[in-house]
């Protein structure tokens, strides 16, 4: 199984500052008294940057690093059958992270109950999202 750090929205907030951790300068940026100083970054600091969907009430993050692990062939394998009790039990409205930095992670994906689908999309939404899951996966619905 790949490991995960399972946090509380407030618990995310604190150790992963929203939209990132304020950059340096970029190099040769002009400083206040007009020297130069800075150094470049890898990754900008951008509003996708450690942000939270409102609705979100915990927070899933993955290692990057750890993930390009068991990537194999750019999917994830399907555990065998008797390790499916040792897997963790997924929570609806948890917002799932990959940390690619440190102190920056990126919003993937949500996991969402059908109930609480309903009660935040509205019927129509969740009638759709049946019929393309009925479309894509006939076997398990």
């Amino acid at each position: 199984m790949i490991s995960s750090t399972r946090l509380t929205t407030n618990e995310f907030a604190q150790r992963f500052y929203p939209g990132g951790k304020p950059n340096p300068p970029p190099p040769n940026a002009p400083s206040k008294d007009g020297t130069k100083v800075g150094a470049p970054t890898e990754i900008p600091n951008h509003a996708i940057l450690n942000d939270v969907p409102g609705v979100a009430t915990s927070c899933l993050v993955y290692n990057h690093d750890e993930l390009q692990k068991h990537a194999g062939d750019s999917t994830y394998p399907v555990p065998p059958a008797e390790d499916f009790p040792y897997l963790r039990q997924l929570a609806s409205r948890q917002a799932v992270f990959k940390r690619v930095k440190d102190d920056k992670c990126v919003f993937l994906h949500m996991l969402l109950s059908p109930e609480d689908g309903l009660k935040i999309f509205g019927q129509e939404f969740r009638d759709e999202l049946l019929g393309i899951q009925r479309d894509v996966c006939p076997y398990l619905v």
